[in-house]
């Protein structure tokens, strides 16, 4: 299976808030990418963001010229969100699988290199940022699809 953007994940309905912000200035990134604002602009988050700098996840790919190049929409981050994404391992790429014993564990997350999208680490236990709540796909799917919810600082514990 490939990875799939991060992206809201309702399965009773429920709605995830959506907001907007200015793009930074000579900046891309893909649909999914979880943002943070920098100088008030929003910018795509590097490596294990600080705590309670996830703004939300851009709801479409932004452009460095034309159409997406100076508006960022995105999925507000709230507790009790659930969003979903794929899991894979940075160590050994393309060889994470969901497990039914990933479910309450907190994990980070990481971007593939070569297709820009963004996955739960399963290798990274340390710098955690999501919290797995259930899988969507069944046990053992290599890059599967899991819910999760954000971990943000008045919620960390």
């Amino acid at each position: 299976m490939a990875l799939t953007p991060f992206q809201p994940y309702r399965p009773n309905g429920l709605s995830v808030k959506t907001s907007y912000l200015p793009k930074a200035a000579a900046t891309d990134f893909k649909g999914g990418a979880p943002i943070i604002t920098s100088s008030g602009l929003a910018t795509e988050a590097g490596s294990d963001p600080a705590l309670n700098t996830v703004m939300g996840v851009a709801q479409h790919n932004a452009a460095l010229s034309g159409y997406g190049s100076t508006d960022c929409f995105m999925d507000r981050i709230d507790n009790g969100d659930m969003f979903e994404g794929s899991v894979d391992k940075s160590g050994t790429f393309g060889t994470g699988t969901t497990a039914a014993s990933q479910r309450g564990t907190r994990y980070g997350i990481a971007k593939d290199a070569t297709s820009g999208l963004w996955y739960v680490d399963l290798d990274d236990t340390t710098n955690v940022r999501v919290r797995v709540e259930e899988l969507i796909d069944a046990a053992a799917v290599v890059q599967g699809r899991v819910g999760f919810t954000w971990i943000q600082q008045d919620n960390a514990l």
